[in-house]
């Protein structure tokens, strides 16, 4: 069925699939991205980030406590969005295999090879009995004909170059019967 099924949709089902995935995939790249760049622009305070109050006791000013802060706020993002990309492609992949089975096995197939010929035409096969496989040629077969066709090439070549012989030698003739 994969083979009819790429020959009326000029690709294969699976690519489709493919292509389907890829697009998930690259929403939540997309997602996740907008996510991070959302908690970059926003303040360690307003994401409720606290210094402990020995911490904070220990610096000496109020910009190196906002440095502290902002390190903190970073360190816990690149950790939760390594996180939550981790999450959500593992989810995907588990959820997308599930689909692609189902995909092919109940969507994107037509039935029994057999029977494909009777009930699916494309326009290209309008006119020609693919049912009757009485007469289909063993690869045996298939080979003794090429090595004949192979043989005849060989054959016609030789035979004109004969000919071609043939023709100068008359011409030769000629040209002696008539001087």
């Amino acid at each position: 069925t994969t083979a009819l099924l790429t020959e009326h949709f000029r690709y294969t089902p699976l690519t489709l699939l493919d292509d389907i995935i890829n697009t998930v995939n690259e929403l939540v790249f997309r997602a996740v991205n907008a996510i991070e760049e959302g908690f970059a622009g926003t303040t360690a305070e307003q994401l409720g980030f606290e210094l402990d109050k020995k911490t904070a006791a220990t610096l000496p000013n109020e910009q190196a406590r906002r440095e502290a802060l902002s390190e903190l706020k970073q360190n816990e993002i690149d950790n939760g969005i390594v996180k939550l990309e981790s999450l959500l492609n593992a989810t995907v992949d588990k959820d997308f295999d599930k689909f692609e089975i189902y995909t092919l096995r109940n969507i994107l197939s037509v039935g029994h090879e057999d029977d494909l010929a009777n009930w699916v035409r494309l326009d290209h096969y309008k006119g020609v009995d693919v049912v009757n496989s009485d007469e289909v040629p063993t690869p045996e077969a298939v080979q003794m004909q090429r090595r004949k066709l192979h043989e005849t090439a060989k054959l016609n070549t030789l035979l004109r170059a004969e000919e071609a012989k043939n023709a100068a030698v008359l011409q030769q003739l000629s040209s002696l019967i008539g001087a």
